[in-house]
């Protein structure tokens, strides 16, 4: 076994995921998956995700010649890479055995990093699936890419025991009953000849055969999204008001009261937007079913289309002959995000689906709250307003309903009836007639007093009687002294 120093300056790494490329059914062109990546990793690594892709499992060796699949230990495999000299060079790293490093071959020569990158399936959204291959086959649509041209990840299937390596002649290798069976890890390379499997055997030594498996990941050709809530609480709302239009309603042609109506249109942009979620492909066919069981239009996920619609209100109104209203159409501009759950299942061309629970946010742009408003009706001849009429009813006794016309506001007045105040009443009172209770005394006082009333009253008349006589003398005399 040749083990080459890789841990020095030789590999730059970043932190930072990367893309895979899976091969396209197109002219066999490399396209970048929406479901693999490859994320960094460095030794020594304790925990891993249970997203990472497993190619084999390890299991530990024991003494016992009658040891069992279920007495023996087993360690995942994961698919790593590794970049050597500038080459993206894909190898194995065994969790909790080996040397907990990725360890790759080149030329014959093995070499171990401590930096390293490993496949991960994102959220489990992928379907992947190792598919048969051998030189008389081309690589199978989906297979994944090393990061290097007409590279590809595969493995072998060997016995426990390591056999000879040939290259041209590759025996049934089929494990014992007692035998679980035994991946390593490797590539494909199709440049080799018709392509070859070169991988690690149990030795530490570089091998290459003629037929093996290599990683395929399947994509689904449409997805169905059952929506299970909206976060309401969490929604957030933008308004921008806006003046959609402006017309006027007429009543010109009929002499009596008539309903008079019209549509006033505008222009307005619409978009639904579910966002992006991940492990989902791009441009994919979607429907997706409301919490209330509604049917949307299907869509292309992932992708935000903006829609210029065109719309109709109607409006109507009531009017008086040669009377006119004015009409305002009024609407707010609302942007709004909204957080939702839901059941997002994968279908696949041979029908299978896959279903997991995802959460997205829905972005929705579109004019809402659409209302016309009306001004108060006018005359058409010299825009005064027109009268309105209204009929109230008062609460007092002496009152009737009455109708008051006013020009547009009526005032209501309160009733101009005064009350007598209570010292004016009780003197009425008094005039009026004697407390059952009063004396002597008094009442005599009173019949004085009506009897000095009744002397000054004839006193007054006399002095007027002898004014008048004396006024009669001399006019006379004085007409006498004239003629």
């Amino acid at each position: 076994m040749v083990v080459g120093r890789a841990d020095s300056g030789l590999l730059k790494h970043d932190k930072v995921e990367k893309g895979v490329h899976i091969l396209s059914k197109f002219q066999n062109q490399l396209i970048t998956s929406t479901t693999l990546k490859w994320v960094p990793g460095e030794y020594p690594q304790r925990t891993f995700s249970p997203d990472l892709v497993v190619g084999a499992v390890h299991y530990d060796q024991v003494e016992s010649n009658e040891a069992t699949q279920e007495k023996r230990k087993g360690h995942p495999v994961y698919v790593c890479r590794a970049r050597h000299n500038g080459v993206w060079l894909v190898g194995s790293l065994t969790s909790g055995a080996g040397t907990g490093k990725c360890v790759v071959s080149l030329l014959g020569r093995v070499f171990q990093y401590g930096k390293y990158e490993l496949l991960e399936n994102v959220e489990q959204s992928s379907r992947i699936s190792w598919v048969r291959w051998d030189r008389f086959s081309p690589p199978s649509t989906g297979a994944v890419s090393t990061g290097e041209r007409d590279n590809y990840i595969a493995r072998r299937r060997v016995d426990r025991e390591p056999e000879p390596a040939d290259a041209d002649n590759s025996p049934a290798l089929v494990p014992g009953p007692e035998t679980p069976p035994v991946y390593l890890l490797g590539k494909l390379d199709t440049r080799e000849g018709l392509g070859r499997i070169f991988f690690i055997n149990q030795n530490g030594e570089e091998e290459h055969r003629v037929d093996g498996e290599i990683l395929v990941e399947m994509e689904p050709v449409r997805y169905e999204l059952t929506i299970g809530k909206f976060n309401q609480r969490r929604k957030q709302v933008s308004r921008q008001p806006r003046v959609l239009g402006t017309a006027q309603l007429t009543n010109e042609l009929n002499e009596a009261p008539s309903k008079v109506d019209s549509v006033i249109g505008y222009d307005t942009d619409y978009s639904l937007y579910w966002g992006q979620i991940k492990g989902m492909l791009v441009g994919l066919p979607t429907n997706i079913i409301l919490p209330n069981g509604t049917l949307l239009e299907s869509i292309n996920w992932g992708t935000q289309e903006t829609q210029l619609r065109k719309e109709l209100v109607r409006i109507e109104a009531i009017l008086e002959p040669n009377t006119g209203v004015n009409v305002t159409l009024r609407g707010n501009f609302s942007d709004s995000v909204v957080p939702y759950t839901g059941e997002l299942v994968a279908i696949y061309e041979d029908q299978v689906t896959r279903s997991r629970q995802i959460q997205g946010s829905r972005k929705e742009i579109a004019m809402l709250d659409v209302k016309a408003e009306y001004s108060p009706a006018y005359y058409l001849h010299n825009f005064t307003l027109v009268p309105t009429t209204t009929t109230t009813t008062t609460t007092t006794t002496t009152s009737a309903p009455t109708t008051t016309t006013t020009p547009a506001v009526t005032e209501f007045l309160e009733p101009t009836t005064r009350r007598p105040k209570k010292n004016e009443t009780r003197r009425h009172e008094n005039s009026a007639m004697l407390s059952d209770e009063g004396d002597a005394l008094s009442l005599k006082k009173s019949e004085e007093e009506a009897s000095q009333q009744s002397e000054s009253n004839a006193l007054s008349l006399s002095v007027s009687l002898q004014l008048s006589l004396m006024t009669l003398v001399l006019n006379s005399v004085i007409s006498h002294l004239h003629w």
